[in-house]
C-alpha cells in the first residue's frame, strides 16, 4: 500500500522495483474520486500501474451499491494507468459471497479485458470467494517478535500454496512491516522484539511464492506503515535485495507454468523449474536440511546449476537424473540456480 499520493512516495516505490501501487482509497466519499484520479494520474507519471482500490465504506450492501460501483468502474476503466480492479480486501459470510459473485459478473461485463482480484485472509469460508475473480491475493504476516528463525515463515507459503492448487493466478502478499504499526493486534508479543523481516525472510517470501506454481507476482504489505514508524532507512537497506528478486521476475517469461517437484512440498521444500532455464529451491523450515533427491523427469540427464544473484556459493548439480546439494540449505534459505546444459 503506497499512501499518501505524493511523487516522492512513488519515486520511493519505483526506485524499489515496485510496478503496481495500491491504496484503500474511498471512491464513494465527497472527494473520493479526486483522490483516485490523482492516483491513477501520478502513477501514470511515474511510470506505474494502479491496483484500483474498488470496494469501501460499505457501499456495496446499499440498495444502489452495485450501480455505484458500475459509475466508477466507467469512469476509470480507460485510464492508461490502471493496471487491475482490487475487488474486495479480506472478505467473509455468505452475505459477502452474493454480493461479490454479482460485483464480478458486473466487472466482466463492463471490462472484460481487465483482471479482477481479490484479497483473501485465512477464513474458514476463504475458499467459498474463489469462484469470484480471475486472480486469486493471499496475504498472511508471520514475523512477530520472534527471533531469526524461529518466526513461522510456512504459514505464509502454505496459504499460498492451498490457493495455487485451484489453478488461477495467485499473486502473494507478503510481509513488509513492522506489526508495532498494529498495537491492538499484537498486544500479546513482545513490543521491545517485534521486527522487520530480514532480507533471508523477504528472499523466502518471494521465491517460494514462484517455486509453488501459478505466480503472478507478489504485492509487498506495506509502504505506508513503514512511513508510520518513520523508518525510511528499510527501503535503503532492502532496496538492492528488492531490485535483485525484480531482476529476476522480468528475466521470466512464464513464472505461472513453473514446472514443481512434487516430493518438495512433503518434504519441507518448495522446488520448481522456470522457463526450463531457473531452478528455485526452498527450505520451508527452520531447521538447515541436507538435500538429494530424483529430478521426476523435469529436468533429465547431467546438469550443472549456476548460482544466480546472491545465491550462497554451495555447489550443486544434477547427475543422472538426481539433485544434490552439498553440505546443507541454512533454514528458511532460498537458492536460484542458471540451467548450464552438459
Amino acid at each position: 500500500m503506497v499512501s499518501p499520493t505524493t511523487d516522492k512516495n512513488y519515486e520511493t516505490a519505483k526506485s524499489m522495483g515496485v510496478t503496481h501501487v495500491h491504496a484503500y482509497l474511498n471512491a464513494y466519499s465527497e472527494k473520493g474520486e479526486e483522490s483516485l484520479q490523482l492516483q491513477l494520474d501520478t502513477a501514470e507519471k511515474h511510470g506505474l500501474k494502479v491496483m484500483f482500490n474498488l470496494i469501501r465504506a460499505g457501499v456495496e450492501k446499499e440498495p444502489n451499491g452495485l450501480e455505484k460501483i458500475r459509475a466508477v468502474v466507467r469512469r476509470f476503466k480507460d485510464h492508461p494507468a490502471l493496471g487491475f480492479w482490487y475487488l474486495y480486501d479480506e472478505p467473509s459470510g455468505p452475505e459477502m459471497v452474493m454480493i461479490l459473485e454479482r460485483v464480478y459478473a458486473m466487472l466482466k461485463q463492463e471490462t472484460p479485458n481487465i483482471p479482477v482480484a481479490l484479497c483473501l485472509a485465512q477464513t474458514q469460508d476463504w475458499r467459498s470467494f474463489v469462484p469470484h475473480c480471475d486472480i486469486l491475493m493471499g496475504d498472511q504476516y508471520p514475523v512477530h517478535d520472534e527471533p531469526f528463525p524461529e518466526a513461522p515463515l510456512f504459514r505464509y507459503s502454505n496459504f499460498i500454496r492451498d490457493m495455487a492448487a485451484y489453478g488461477k493466478p495467485v499473486i502473494a502478499i507478503p510481509q513488509f512491516m513492522n506489526w508495532r504499526c498494529y498495537p491492538s493486534v499484537s498486544a500479546s508479543y513482545e513490543q521491545a522484539n517485534l521486527r522487520y523481516p530480514n532480507d533471508t525472510e523477504l528472499r523466502y517470501f518471494f521465491y517460494s511464492a514462484l517455486a509453488i506454481g501459478n505466480s503472478a507476482g507478489v504485492f509487498w504489505y506495506s509502504f505506508y506503515d513503514i512511513l508510520r514508524l518513520g523508518n525510511r532507512e528499510y527501503f535503503d537497506e532492502m532496496r538492492p535485495l528488492m531490485l535483485e528478486m525484480r531482476k529476476f521476475a522480468d528475466l521470466l517469461k512464464e513464472p505461472e507454468k513453473a514446472q514443481v517437484f512434487m516430493w518438495a512440498r512433503d518434504s519441507n521444500f518448495y522446488m520448481s523449474l522456470i522457463d526450463k532455464k531457473y531452478l528455485v529451491l526452498v527450505n520451508n523450515y527452520p531447521i538447515k536440511q541436507k538435500v538429494e533427491r530424483w529430478t521426476e523427469n523435469i529436468i533429465k540427464g547431467d546438469t550443472d546449476l549456476k548460482p544466480w544473484g546472491s545465491t550462497r556459493a554451495v555447489k550443486a548439480e544434477i547427475r543422472n537424473n538426481r539433485f544434490k546439494l552439498e553440505g546443507f540449505i541454512e533454514p528458511w534459505e532460498s537458492l536460484v540456480w542458471e540451467i548450464v546444459e552438459k
